[in-house]
């Protein structure tokens, strides 16, 4: 009497119920193509979404550390309401609400560098007046922690939680306390910022 090998036996089930099951043959190339296609007019057609609001992003690493990613526009697509996406924008945009994200991906080369950096570091504190560029948010004697890294700037922290407003529509925004604001930060204030510390 011959040994049933195991796998046989492995194999005999799996067409079994792959047979059971009645699988359905995978469409055509042809098919797979118009599908994508139309799947690539109705999601790349900027007409197909419509805007929302304004979004300050606030990234969040693993270790709590935040950071201001700049200001997003938020869209819904007109037929799919669970589907949305977030533009960044170059240009200065009121801001309504924010959102907190996770994952090095939000993260541009240069400001995980800075995020990473900032571990060897001299923390000073001062207070001066913030303008967020792209956000076209303002506040007053902002108390902040600076984060030098050899010399150069590498964090600019709220010291405390922050109510910033746009002069433009009198919208008010909150940002908490720790939050790194050194990318969203208007020339001016970067350089009174270097005045200030000497650097």
């Amino acid at each position: 009497m011959s040994k049933i090998d195991p796998l046989d036996i492995l194999l005999s089930e799996a067409v079994h119920e792959y047979n059971r099951k009645k699988v359905k043959p995978l469409p055509d190339k042809d098919r797979l193509d118009r599908i994508k296609e139309t799947f690539r007019s109705a999601y790349e057609k900027p007409e197909n979404w419509e805007r929302t609001r304004g979004v300050a992003l606030i990234h969040r690493s693993k270790d709590g550390t935040t950071t201001l990613l700049g200001n997003f526009s938020e869209y819904y697509h007109k037929r799919n309401p669970l589907a949305r996406k977030l533009v960044r924008e170059a240009a200065p945009i009121p801001v309504e609400a924010q959102e907190f994200v996770t994952g090095d991906w939000w993260l541009r080369k240069d400001t995980l560098q800075r995020i990473n950096d900032s571990n060897h570091h001299e923390v000073r504190i001062t207070a001066l007046d913030l303008m967020l560029e792209e956000l076209q948010v303002f506040a007053h004697s902002v108390m902040v922690r600076v984060h030098l890294h050899q010399g150069w700037i590498s964090r600019v922290e709220l010291g405390e939680q922050t109510q910033f407003v746009c002069p433009l529509n009198s919208q008010f925004i909150y940002f908490p306390p720790g939050l790194d604001v050194m990318e969203g930060l208007s020339m001016e204030t970067k350089m009174q910022l270097r005045k200030q510390l000497g650097i």
